[in-house]
């Protein structure tokens, strides 16, 4: 006979009265908690949605047993009213180690509720989208099992809490268990006088068997939502020189200088004589010297533009095909050496992976310094990528871009060019 306290998530105590074993089968049973029904035990949850009592009934042997555990629940909603004659969802997932460990077994069912809001399911007999039930090795540690309702009978579950599994479950581990021998029988009790002593001492406990093959991994989980944007960063560091500008264009002309004065006439003109009879023409008079030239103006020359570096030099190494990998190591598409100089490195390709999470992976490097690394998805779609940096390097250096993928999943790559422009 064995007495215990389980606390449950409504504050309400439950003592199970007694656990034993009758031809090779191990029962239990607990005290009356509601509606005063005894050998069941009743453990009433409440949400801010609805409320759920559940009633756990487990069987099991020590031969041939049936992996799975009947599972009985009585539906109310928030006010307490039984929820009858309804279908609701529900899932189940088994925990391993604590309240919050991982999930090894999960699975959904759509029950009825009976005329008193009962419903009846096997957890091990349901839709599976998680792991296996008979690959639980029960003898690794503590289990919890969680249970989710949604009363619309939808997938739009409301947890009601996780609770761990005792005794009665781990009987599966009968199955595969190392040693299936009791343990030496404890001396038996002093005869009393009149009513019948106590029971003798149990038994030490068997060895333990060895431990089970590992389960299947289980599924990866969905994609949990965006985070918060976070805080602005702190202003970067300014950015290297800029590239000398192109030859400016030749200055203005210079202001013209100012017209030197006219020069003097040489010679009197005589005065006009009397008009004589028409004769002969008289011959002309002679023409006055030329007078000086001005002084050249004097401008301002504007000054001269800087002179141009030359023509920058340009190198490229690129791999266009569509190539894909399945490799969690690191995979060179292209690569590039550079002669000692400062360049500006630009990096581009097109990318995808065959799962929309992010399971392609990029890196940019020199082999001491990674540039820039990261994840892309889009399942089926290429998406751009590019990154610059400016480098100086004091000898021979080579660049690469690299490409792998996540746990097998495949990711695909084209367009993949280095190039660098040298500017020193």
């Amino acid at each position: 006979m064995r007495y215990g306290y389980i606390e449950v998530p409504s504050g309400v105590l439950i003592k199970w009265q007694y656990f034993y074993l009758h031809n090779k089968k191990c029962y239990i049973g607990y005290t009356n908690v509601i509606h005063n029904k005894p050998n069941n035990m009743r453990i009433l949850l409440y949400k801010s949605a609805f409320a759920i009592a559940l009633l756990f009934v487990f069987t099991s042997t020590f031969a041939q047993a049936p992996h799975k555990i009947n599972y009985q629940a009585v539906v109310r909603s928030a006010g307490g009213s039984i929820v009858a004659g309804q279908h609701v969802g529900a899932r189940f997932s088994i925990r391993d180690g604590s309240l919050t460990g991982p999930i090894l077994y999960q699975e959904t069912q759509g029950p009825n509720t009976n005329q008193f809001g009962i419903i009846t399911v096997v957890i091990g007999g349901g839709t599976v989208t998680q792991g296996a039930f008979n690959s639980v090795n029960w003898a690794s540690g503590d289990k919890f099992l969680q249970v989710e309702i949604d009363v619309a009978g939808g997938t739009n579950y409301t947890d009601m809490g996780t609770s761990q599994l005792v005794s009665v479950p781990y009987a599966l581990y009968a199955e595969t268990a190392g040693s299936s021998l009791p343990g030496p029988t404890g001396p038996t009790g002093a005869a009393g006088v009149g009513a019948t002593g106590p029971q003798g001492v149990t038994g030490d406990t068997g060895p333990v068997g060895q431990n089970g093959l590992p389960g299947a991994t289980g599924d990866t989980g969905p994609a949990g939502q965006n985070g918060l944007p976070g805080a602005t960063g702190p202003m970067g560091d300014t950015g290297p020189q800029g590239i000398t500008g192109a030859v400016g264009d030749t200055g203005p002309q210079g202001l013209p200088g100012v017209t030197g004065p006219t020069g003097l006439t040489v010679g009197v003109t005589g005065a006009t004589g009397a008009t004589g009879d028409p004769g002969i023409t008289g011959p002309t008079g002679l023409q006055g010297d030329i007078g000086p030239t001005g002084p050249t103006g004097v401008g301002v020359t504007g000054p001269t533009g800087p002179t141009g570096s030359g023509a920058l030099q340009t190198f490229t190494s690129q791999s266009l095909s569509p190539a894909n990998t399945t490799s969690t190591s690191a995979q060179t598409r292209t690569s590039l050496l550079l002669q000692p100089g400062s360049y500006v490195l630009t990096f581009s390709t097109d990318m995808y992976s065959s799962c929309a999470s992010g399971c392609g992976y990029y890196k940019f490097e020199d082999g001491t310094t990674t540039f820039a690394t990261g994840s892309i998805g889009n399942d089926g779609d290429y998406q751009p990528l590019s990154y610059t940096v400016y480098v100086t390097y004091a000898s021979a250096t080579t660049v690469y871009m690299k490409y792998y993928s996540y746990s097998g999943y495949n990711t695909y790559i084209q367009n993949s060019r280095i190039t660098a422009l040298k500017v020193q």
